[in-house]
């Protein structure tokens, strides 16, 4: 599965025109999800990442939470862009032989 197209960008789809004027949300591996230069506010973050929740489980069958206290203690943040956010995606149902449990995080 190719976790950016099917899982990731349609949520970012689902954000264009919400956001305010000047942020653009690109559909790129490489853009940034968190700081100063990323094209989210708090809320907008907020929502990107329960639309990941809710496109994740419309693909998959199952359930995910991402704010929880083990992602936010990783050395390397998920959310700092969207291909480590894949990357993450990637690693979690990769850790549950090819489908991710319910509730993984």
């Amino acid at each position: 599965m190719d976790t950016l197209e099917s899982i990731i960008y349609p949520v970012v789809d689902a954000l264009e025109g919400t956001l305010t004027a000047g942020h653009e949300f690109c559909k790129n591996p490489e853009t940034i999800l968190f700081g100063l230069d990323a094209p989210l506010d708090s809320v907008s973050l907020l929502t990107f990442i329960t639309g990941v929740e809710e496109q994740f489980q419309n693909i998959t069958g199952n359930t995910i939470q991402l704010l929880t206290p083990e992602t936010m203690a990783l050395d390397e943040s998920p959310f700092r862009s969207l291909g480590s956010l894949a990357a993450y995606l990637d690693q979690v149902i990769q850790r549950n032989g090819g489908a991710p449990s319910r509730g993984a995080a």
